[in-house]
This record gives C-alpha cells, sequence and structure tokens, in this order.
C-alpha cells in the first residue's frame, strides 16, 4: 500500500500495490500553503516514506506531545480548555522526505521538521487548508490507514491533481538509466550533438530532476552542476508544450536554493529541448550551443514569469544569440542588462530580486 496527497483538493488516496485507489480521506495540510523551508509552517511536497509508527493501540483521541501520550484524551471540553494547542491525537505517522536538496536535509529537511499525518479533534477543518505544516485526518480514517501503511511506504505529496506528470529529485545510480536514454533522443538523435559531448562525465557529481507521466515512465530530465549551472533539460517529443519543462526547471531551482546557491546559470547548452522547450516557445530549433535570437526572447519572458513566482535572489542567463535586440521590454522586476556583442559571445541579464533592490 501507499499514499498521494493532493493538496489543491485537500485529499488523501490509499493505492494498492497496482496504483488503484482502496479508500479517499479529506485532509487538511498548511494553512500556509506548500513549501518546503525549516520555520514556514508549509506542507513539503514531493515524495516521502514514512518513517515511524507511533500510537499503536492507543484509545482513540489519545493526546500526543512530542510523540508521546500525555494521558489525556481529547474532548470538546478538554479543547474549550486549551483553545491554543494544536492537537494530535490517535496515531502518527510520521514522514521522511526521499528527494534530497527539495525534502531531505539540510533545512528543507521533512524528518527535523517533524512533518507527520495525526489525527485532529477540530473534524470540521478537514478539506480545508488550516494545519502548521502536518497533514490533519479524522481519527477514524487515520486508524484505516495506520493499520494498512507499513513503515517504509510511500506517501507523496503533490500540489496539483490536474498535473498527468510527476517531478522529483532523481539519483543518478538508481535512475541513470532513464535519464541517459531521454538525453541521447533529444540531444543525440534529434541535435546530431555527438555522444562524447552530451556525456560529459559531469553527471555523478551533480543533483538530476526527473518528470514520469501516470504510469511511472521517465518523460524528461535536468540537472544542476555544483556550481549551480543548470543544465541538460530535456523532454521527450510527446510531452513538449505541456509544462514538463518548466516544472523540471522549477524544481531544480528550489534545490539550487536549498544547496545554498544565491546565483543560477543558465546557457545555451542548458536550455535546449528542442522544438516546444519547456516554456512554450514555439518550433524554433537550435543548435549544440546556439540559440536564435527569438527563442532567447521567449525564453527571457518566461524566466522572468519564473522570477515573480520564486522570488529569486539572482538568476543570471548567459543567451548564445544571433541578435541581442529587443529582449525584454517589461519593467516587471529590476534587471540589469550587461551588454555583450553579437554572435559567439555571451549576452549576460542578471534579475535581481525586487525585494532587495540588489
Amino acid at each position: 500500500m501507499h499514499a498521494s496527497i493532493y493538496i489543491d483538493q485537500q485529499r488523501l488516496d490509499l493505492l494498492d500495490s497496482a496504483g488503484l485507489i482502496v479508500k479517499t480521506y479529506p485532509v487538511s495540510t498548511a494553512k500556509n500553503g506548500p513549501g518546503e523551508r525549516y520555520g514556514s509552517e508549509c506542507t513539503p511536497r514531493g515524495l516521502h516514506s514514512v518513517r515511524a509508527k507511533i500510537g499503536a493501540g492507543c484509545p482513540g483521541n489519545t493526546v500526543f506531545v512530542r510523540r508521546r501520550p500525555t494521558g489525556e484524551i481529547w474532548t470538546p471540553e478538554l479543547a474549550r480548555k486549551h483553545p491554543h494547542r494544536d492537537w494530535m491525537l490517535t496515531r502518527i505517522l510520521w514522514l521522511s522526505g526521499r528527494e534530497r536538496g527539495f525534502n531531505r536535509g539540510g533545512d528543507v529537511d521533512s524528518l527535523r521538521r517533524k512533518i507527520y499525518i495525526h489525527g485532529t479533534g477540530d473534524e470540521a477543518t478537514l478539506g480545508v487548508p488550516a494545519s502548521h505544516g502536518c497533514i490533519r485526518m479524522s481519527n477514524a480514517g487515520l486508524v484505516e490507514i495506520f493499520d494498512r501503511l507499513a513503515v517504509g511506504a510511500e506517501v507523496d505529496i503533490v500540489e496539483s491533481s490536474a498535473s498527468p506528470f510527476r517531478v522529483r529529485v532523481a539519483d543518478w545510480e538508481r535512475d541513470g538509466a532513464p535519464l541517459r536514454r531521454i538525453r541521447h533522443d533529444v540531444f543525440v538523435r534529434e541535435q546530431g550533438v555527438p555522444e562524447a559531448l552530451e556525456r560529459d562525465g559531469c553527471d555523478a557529481d551533480c543533483r538530476h530532476v526527473v518528470a514520469n507521466d501516470e504510469k511511472g515512465a521517465a518523460i524528461g530530465c535536468g540537472r544542476l552542476l555544483p556550481d549551480g549551472s543548470i543544465g541538460r533539460l530535456a523532454v521527450e517529443r510527446a510531452w513538449r508544450g505541456r509544462g514538463v519543462g518548466s516544472s523540471i526547471l522549477s524544481r531544480l531551482v528550489d534545490v539550487a536554493r536549498s544547496a545554498g546557491c544565491e546565483r543560477i546559470t543558465l546557457n545555451a547548452r542548458s536550455l535546449f529541448d528542442c522544438g516546444r522547450f519547456a516554456f512554450d516557445v514555439g518550433e524554433d530549433r537550435c543548435n549544440f550551443g546556439i540559440l536564435p535570437s527569438d527563442l532567447g526572447l521567449h525564453v527571457g519572458y518566461a524566466i522572468m514569469r519564473l522570477l515573480q513566482r520564486k522570488l529569486l535572489i539572482h538568476l543570471q542567463v548567459l543567451f548564445y544569440m544571433k541578435s541581442a535586440v529587443q529582449i525584454l521590454h517589461a519593467n516587471i522586476m529590476n534587471v540589469q542588462i550587461v551588454p555583450g556583442s553579437n554572435g559567439a559571445h555571451p549576452i549576460k541579464y542578471v534579475f535581481s530580486d525586487c525585494r532587495s533592490g540588489n
């Protein structure tokens, strides 16, 4: 058994080994919305597993503090006496993130943040985001899933139930084969890049992100180098223009931020998915290392949209363009343009965080 939690639907689905829904339960996730940072009081996204099961055999409505029963049994009268307590009742499933750099390790570690699935006394809030980061359930429903989810069972916390694909941090040793296949199809077969150039020997030192369809097949990938450079973004042809590439890029940016990267670099070798790229740039095609000026224009606007949403500290974009004319016209954020020459020399655009004015 495993579970999927949909933040937009405030719903937990219990699934069998074939991926079929066994039962659905209403939940309450964070009032502050989705997020992974320590102290944010947000519900973390991504793949998790059950690290510990606490409370087996305890009576319903048993009150827990710091994962220990207090000896109290929750009642409406007890709740009225202590209106500000965050009630953890009946059972606790303690979750551990499985995506290193996104929900595991550093200040985004779900286990360290003490993210639980637990019972609640205020079941009227189920179906509405109201928690401080944990996932609240009815006590009866929690007992049911507690007995059916083993330690180590997967719990996938998804922001949008409408997405036909999932993006997660990948492990190169475990997931390298499908990532190599996608990159070979896109870069070597479609773009004619020499395989020796595509396989540069850096992958073992990189953080990788993969997109999977609903059946679990890999459909796109990207990587983050230790120096903060994002590259090897690729999406299978059938999935282009559907937001896969932008979702991969967004996850890589999150991983870079959690790794302490204040400046993230994208260059022409990073930004090609050929055809319709991550940001719906149209049917432009680009050579390995060279972007047409109109492709750079579309990507520039798309990155500005990403910056608005993510509020990055800095993002430096290196475009190899045929022309540097009219790259950006909107005055949406503080934009510093560092002029460069046309042709093979990079044109640098530094987008600064509008909050800091840097």
